[in-house]
């Protein structure tokens, strides 16, 4: 598997500006690293095996186990001023979304563990193909 040297890039956006499209620089699954550690990995393509352990998580991740709170876009508090409608009736129309609260559950080394497995996986996959 190829990785990829992430090296940080200096720009002019702001938090809450609007950004031009950019088209994706990466492409084909790899192993990222950031001043010489794997920090993360992109899979273009993931094996069976692999989504059902994804499935998993997203469903736990999604459940009532890990706290959440609601953020609210500023879409809704704009409609309620624009158009004089409640909180409730421009929730219904605009971008509510739950967002999970990190660090409230302990934490778990999960990303090392999916980075080993899925180094592990890439070498049986050499090895097949070898």
């Amino acid at each position: 598997m190829k990785t990829l040297k992430l090296e940080k890039q200096e720009h002019d956006k702001k938090i809450g500006s609007r950004c031009e499209f950019v088209p994706p620089t990466v492409t084909e699954s790899c192993l990222l690293e950031f001043e010489g550690k794997i920090i993360g990995f992109y899979l273009n393509d993931l094996p069976d095996k692999l989504k059902q352990y994804i499935t998993i998580a997203n469903k736990e991740f999604l459940s009532k186990n890990v706290p959440k709170s609601l953020l609210e876009r500023s879409d809704v508090m704009q409609m309620q001023r624009k158009y004089g409608i409640s909180r409730a009736e421009a929730k219904a129309r605009n971008t509510v979304q739950m967002s999970t609260i990190l660090g409230g559950v302990l934490a778990k080394p999960h990303l090392e563990d999916l980075t080993i497995l899925f180094q592990q996986f890439t070498q049986t996959k050499k090895q097949r193909h070898s």
